[in-house]
């Protein structure tokens, strides 16, 4: 992909931010493919309609389990625990290639924060649950519980890593367009 700039392309499904961000911080310049969802971006990989796919693990883990598509890398910190064998792009050099998805609960502003409390603490205690840790281990999804505060937390460092990102990354953005 760096010796033909632009001629590869990549399919995804409501990630082209994070393809433009792959993408400015590994200096490899793809032609990005939308897609409606994980699912068609990745048929149309394994069919060569593209020439790879950008999607969560839980997505494609079938189709590399059973050989219809080989991982490349994954964009996490660390290695995801169901493809124990793929390397992640910070470990092949490009240690600025990190970024992830995850998944929050969210409830109206204004939510009296005992019931926030609750809400929290029966979250934490159904990711904790072991058999329902194991069903999402199984499919590629990591389980964590956190804390309100933790959550907080984690939306106010990503927007101002975002709010960086868009100025470097400039209005030729896809998801800025």
């Amino acid at each position: 992909a760096r010796q033909v700039p632009g001629k590869h392309t990549i399919g995804s499904a409501q990630l082209d931010f994070q393809v433009a961000l792959l993408t400015h911080r590994t200096g490899i310049r793809l032609e990005h493919v939308g897609y409606r969802g994980g699912a068609p971006a990745m048929t149309d990989a394994i069919s060569g309609q593209v020439d790879m796919v950008y999607a969560l693990v839980p997505v494609l883990l079938p189709a590399v389990r059973n050989g219809d598509l080989i991982a490349l890398g994954v964009t996490g910190a660390e290695r995801s625990p169901v493809l124990p064998n793929v390397q992640t792009f910070r470990e092949v050099s490009e240690p600025n290639a990190v970024s992830g998805s995850w998944y929050g609960i969210f409830v109206p502003a204004g939510t009296p924060r005992q019931i926030i409390e609750r809400l929290a603490t029966a979250t934490r205690a159904f990711t904790e649950d072991r058999d329902v840790a194991a069903a999402f281990t199984e499919i590629g999804v990591e389980p964590r519980g956190s804390t309100p505060d933790d959550l907080g937390r984690v939306l106010r460092d990503l927007t101002t890593e975002y709010r960086i990102l868009f100025h470097e990354l400039g209005p030729s953005t896809p998801s800025m367009q």
